[in-house]
């Protein structure tokens, strides 16, 4: 789970073998009950994910991926992690961190937005 937090958005029961769960805060993290394992790491100041390739089956980025500065390199990087034949879910609001968020995303519309996350897969 890229960009995540004190909660990851999936089923409570888990019928998965392993969650791995990457974001900024680590005290946040710490209190994410999905997961069984973090990492600490701001993705806009390296996107280059931290885990060897062919390694997931899914990877999830739920209500962050509008923040990364650099989504390209974030999304070959998910390529690179993926197992092949494995699922990327990108999730995503119309509600942001309007200090946060990249400049596009305050310029575009919902449909726009889609195509945005559309041309990163």
């Amino acid at each position: 789970d890229l960009g995540s937090s004190w909660k990851s958005h999936y089923p409570e029961e888990k019928s998965w073998s392993r969650v791995s769960i990457l974001g900024m805060n680590e005290e946040e993290l710490k209190r994410n009950t999905q997961a069984d394992e973090y990492i600490v790491q701001d993705l806009n100041a390296q996107p280059n994910l931290p885990y060897g390739s062919d390694s997931f089956d899914v990877v999830t980025c739920a209500l962050s991926f509008h923040y990364l500065t650099q989504p390209l390199q974030v999304m070959r990087e998910v390529h690179r992690v993926l197992k092949p034949g494995g699922a990327v879910v990108l999730l995503t609001s119309k509600e942001c961190y309007q200090s946060k968020v990249i400049n596009i995303w305050l310029r575009t519309n919902s449909l726009e937005r889609i195509l945005i996350y559309g041309s990163y897969i």
